[in-house]
């Protein structure tokens, strides 16, 4: 469950992609990538992308602090980055 509180407002419409690859286990998030479609891997490319600076200042700020929001959208972060450029 995400509490949308803890999510900065420009970054809360990726709350879908959050939930669906937000996973923080290497593994499971490497099992969910495999299982999506190739739509579902541009989509989260494409959201990343745009939303790379929100995300950086949210996330690379050393002050943020690291809820469970924060460390899902790492997770999710961290699986836009392994999709591969097309």
């Amino acid at each position: 469950m995400i509490n949308i509180e803890n999510v900065p407002p420009e970054l809360r419409r990726l709350i879908p992609l959050v939930q669906q690859f937000g996973i923080t286990d290497d593994w499971a998030r490497e099992d969910r990538l495999k299982a999506a479609t190739s739509s579902e891997l541009a989509e989260l490319k494409r959201a990343v992308l745009v939303h790379d600076d929100s995300l950086d200042r949210w996330l690379a700020d050393p002050g943020a602090s690291e809820t469970d929001e924060y460390i899902k959208f790492s997770a999710m972060r961290m699986a836009a980055d392994s999709v591969p450029d097309r």
